[in-house]
């Protein structure tokens, strides 16, 4: 049985509670002095602000999942997948705390076979070395069988883009870290796939940036999806709820995005969809229509909707939509 780091810290970092496996991965106290500080460990310090600034924008209770961070305990490189939940103060609104799981990963440590079994392709490479470490999700991706014949290939050798692996290594190189970037990626038999890269940039002791670890997802059928669905001459979006009430747009396709003044969905992804409507009176009975429908086990089919475009102008719209709600029947 896997023993993991379990801990509970202050949004500050400061280690509150921990399990033993925690205590012996960090070599703490017995029990916690709260002045140890989960931050100390980290290579990249940047990693755990990034990682806050991601919780803020999930649901109160959801889990930031697959986050691989560098630390360094005793002196040694660890690497480690992490999970975390906030915790929240009354209002909602202020991240008080964290819950986090994490899961060791190393090289050679006793986690190789659950970091072997993850669905997602996980690689490590090196200046002057090339492809340093990677797990069987990677290679079977790639179309090898293992990893002596993908060992010290270069970034090159899986990329179909030079351009697009360029942009990238520029943007680790700036940034320090990539998400969710699409890019086309070769197998052995020379065959191409979509995928999607998140990643991270790797420096040595004096700061200079010696290489790139993340991780690769294979999403040619999610690219054909979306492909089709911007072909569609009708809009199409989905709205998230988020803890402030807010309505934010989560996805949407071009015909969408073109008839509210934008150039692409990424320029509407994450505006409140409530600025189009009429009025907030209009936009609440629009969204008691919606309600009222699930609850008779219907859609809401040919609701005549007045909601202004890009131009400001106001414009009469059909909307046909429906209700989503999570695990605890909260609409979402």
């Amino acid at each position: 049985m896997y023993q993991f780091a379990v801990y509970l810290a202050s949004k500050d970092g400061i280690f509150l509670k921990y399990n033993k496996a925690c205590q012996d991965f960090f070599d703490l106290p017995s029990e916690p002095s709260y002045e140890d500080n989960v931050k100390s460990y980290y290579i990249h310090p940047k990693d755990r602000s990034e990682n806050l600034k991601r919780l803020r924008r999930l649901n109160p209770g959801k889990w930031l999942k697959n986050t691989t961070i560098d630390l360094r305990v005793n002196g040694e490189v660890q690497y480690v997948k992490d999970y975390s939940k906030a915790i929240w103060d009354e209002t909602g609104e202020k991240i008080v705390g964290l819950i986090s799981i994490m899961i060791n990963i190393t090289n050679g440590g006793r986690y190789d076979k659950l970091f072997n079994d993850l669905p997602i392709g996980i690689f490590s490479f090196r200046e002057g070395e090339g492809l340093i470490n990677a797990n069987t999700k990677f290679l079977e991706m790639h179309g090898y069988r293992s990893f002596d014949e993908v060992y010290q290939k270069k970034e090159a050798d899986f990329s179909n883009s030079q351009i697009e692996r360029a942009e990238i290594n520029y943007k680790l190189k700036q940034e320090g870290r990539v998400i969710n970037e699409p890019v086309e990626h070769i197998r052995k038999d020379g065959t191409v796939f979509r995928a999607s890269i998140s990643a991270q940039a790797v420096h040595n002791h004096e700061g200079e940036f010696i290489g790139v670890e993340g991780f690769l997802e294979d999403i040619t059928t999610q690219d054909i999806y979306f492909k089709l669905v911007n072909e569609v001459p009708i809009g199409l979006y989905k709205v998230k709820i988020n803890a402030r009430g807010e309505h934010l747009i989560e996805h949407c396709n071009q015909h969408f995005a073109k008839h509210r003044g934008a150039r692409s969905p990424a320029e509407l992804i994450g505006e409140d969809i409530r600025k189009f409507h009429k009025s907030e009176a209009d936009f609440k009975r629009f969204h008691e229509s919606l309600i009222a429908k699930e609850q008779e086990g219907k859609f809401l089919v040919d609701y005549v909707l007045e909601a202004y475009n890009g131009q400001n102008e106001l414009r009469k719209y059909e909307v046909h939509g429906k209700i989503l709600r999570d695990e605890q029947n909260r609409i979402i």
